[in-house]
């Protein structure tokens, strides 16, 4: 079976996360990644991990404008206040962070960009038929 993983820049700007996607940036340790204060506010909403009410807890994926499709996300990239490692990943690599400031700066460019980059995967093959999968519950892999 053939799975894909898109890369669209901003695609976690608006949406929520489990805790239990979250609890590895803050548990056993709080991740260098995660600014202080941020992290204390995801602790008080996911911990203790082992409570079943905690694991069904969702955060939203951006604090600070949860329900608007914003360049946010990337202000809060830049602030160490992202909800993935593999975003707060994006300030590693001199290429991937210029997008960021620039996007952070830039919500006309962000946009502009998100649009081209929902065509190009608009226009990947769609797996149909036994070829596909369409995951009823998307917590559980296939």
């Amino acid at each position: 079976m053939l799975y894909y993983h898109f890369c669209v820049p901003g695609a976690h700007t608006i949406g929520r996360a489990h805790c239990r996607i979250v609890d590895p940036q803050i548990t056993p340790t709080v991740s260098p990644d995660l600014n202080p204060a941020f992290a204390a506010n995801l602790s008080r909403i996911c911990l203790p991990a082992n409570s079943p009410a905690k694991q069904r807890q969702t955060v939203h994926l951006d604090f600070i404008t949860k329900d608007l499709f914003d360049n946010a996300y990337f202000q809060n990239i830049l602030a160490k206040r992202a909800i993935f490692h593999t975003d707060a990943e994006l300030l590693n690599a001199t290429d991937t962070m210029q997008l960021v400031q620039l996007y952070a700066t830039n919500q006309a460019q962000f946009f502009q960009q998100f649009s081209i980059s929902m065509v190009k995967m608009s226009q990947l093959g769609v797996l149909t038929g036994n070829q596909g999968v369409i995951r009823k519950r998307c917590s559980v892999p296939n």
